[in-house]
């Protein structure tokens, strides 16, 4: 999906005390006291700004994080430190504030469930029809996806930590998607949202803004029919009628699923490699998809 530097991460420990030297590939950090700063984040980093919680939770005195992401992961981790003896505030919003303590003590705390995986079957709804319920998910935090081709392929209820999806048929497409750091158009689904462009009514174009390479499943899209071109980072995606089954290949996470929901949503079988990818992500993958009536199953290859 393109080069993912670590320079930002280098900087949230450079800001907080910590010596950092690069040897080739290798990354050594020393420190003798980690003491609070300001930290100005050139970009929401999700990783660098939750580097940059942990470490100054333990640092002397008072670190404020500038330009920090704002994903709901981040207030859950913070929540998390808070629960281990952490002081931490303003975790959501563009500015953290971090007041370290000495050290921090053990807890139990139940994670927020993945709205990544919560959005891939919502989409899935979208692309493959009928009646879903997806448990565990919290609409607030997929709004994004929701308000640009939710309600024009279904209708969507929510209550409690459930999302009931009920297709409406031919959806019709987003004219234009483009990601971008929380509460924007999540990246991490912006597979499966041009799977789901594909087969609607319409002509739309994805433009993808945080990873620079992440149309390599465009190929494999092609390959099920979809009508589908890039052009620096925007996908310009024509909808047809139907895809046709085919052998294809996921070289990343989310490219294999929605490749996976390509193929099932395709005429006649196909088959899809590289599923090991899928399973960095998301748990009983083909499990969950094959209850709600899916004819799909992994094979074990030679």
């Amino acid at each position: 999906i393109g080069d993912r530097p670590i320079d930002i991460h280098i900087h949230v420990l450079r800001s907080l005390g910590v010596e950092v030297k690069t040897e080739g590939e290798r990354l050594f950090c020393r420190c003798k006291k980690l003491k609070g700063g300001n930290i100005r984040m050139p970009y929401p980093s999700v990783g660098a700004t939750e580097n940059a919680m942990i470490t100054a939770s333990l640092a002397s005195g008072t670190t404020t994080i500038y330009g920090a992401a704002k994903e709901p992961e981040i207030v859950d981790l913070a929540n998390f430190l808070i629960s281990c003896g952490a002081k931490i505030r303003g975790a959501g919003s563009s500015v953290i504030c971090v007041e370290g303590v000495k050290k921090l003590h053990g807890t139990e705390y139940l994670p927020i469930r993945d709205r990544i995986e919560a959005g891939t079957f919502v989409i899935a709804a979208m692309i493959l029809g009928g009646e879903v319920e997806v448990e565990g998910a919290e609409l607030q935090n997929i709004l994004a996806v929701i308000n640009k081709i939710g309600h024009s392929a279904c209708k969507i209820y929510s209550f409690s930590d459930k999302i009931y999806i009920k297709a409406k048929g031919f959806p019709k497409t987003a004219p234009k998607i483009k990601t971008g750091p929380f509460p924007e158009f999540p990246t991490d689904l912006q597979v499966q949202t041009a799977v789901c462009m594909s087969v609607a009514e319409g002509c739309g174009e994805l433009t993808e803004t945080v990873f620079p390479d992440r149309f390599g499943y465009v190929k494999e899209l092609k390959k099920l029919g979809a009508d589908i071109s890039v052009c620096g980072r925007t996908a310009y995606i024509r909808g047809v009628r139907e895809l046709y089954g085919a052998t294809v290949f996921a070289e990343d996470l989310r490219g294999g699923a929605g490749l996976t929901l390509a193929c099932l949503k395709a005429t006649g079988n196909s088959v899809l490699y590289g599923v090991e990818h899928i399973d960095r992500g998301y748990c009983g993958f083909e499990q969950k998809l094959a209850a709600t009536g899916l004819d799909i199953k992994r094979v074990k290859t030679t």
